[in-house]
């Protein structure tokens, strides 16, 4: 129990940094977290690294070309930024800017 209360709070915090660091609200009412959660239980990721892959997944998903290229913009920001850098693992970075760096260059 107490273990899902910290980890639900480290996955807010993302969602407090993204907001912080964008200003883009995704709209995605909690599927992220929810996805997060799944993939800290079938993957075994830190809540912070799979919040991070999560809001990847939603940004692929998003069908409205305008959107989805502000959402990518936002993530390498966000990606960028020292205080996100510092509770993400170097792969799940470098998956992100690249997973956006692609999405970007479609446009």
């Amino acid at each position: 129990m107490f273990e899902t209360l910290k980890n639900t709070h480290r996955m807010a915090k993302m969602g407090f940094n993204w907001a912080g660091v964008t200003g883009i609200d995704p709209r995605d009412n909690g599927q992220i977290v929810k996805r997060a959660t799944q993939y800290m239980s079938n993957l075994g990721h830190t809540p912070e690294d799979a919040w991070v892959l999560s809001m990847l997944s939603w940004i692929e998903g998003i069908p409205w070309p305008e959107n989805k290229r502000m959402m990518a913009q936002g993530m390498l920001t966000f990606l960028r930024s020292p205080e996100v850098r510092s509770c993400l693992s170097e792969e799940v970075i470098e998956a992100g800017l690249a997973n956006a760096d692609t999405v970007l260059s479609s446009f």
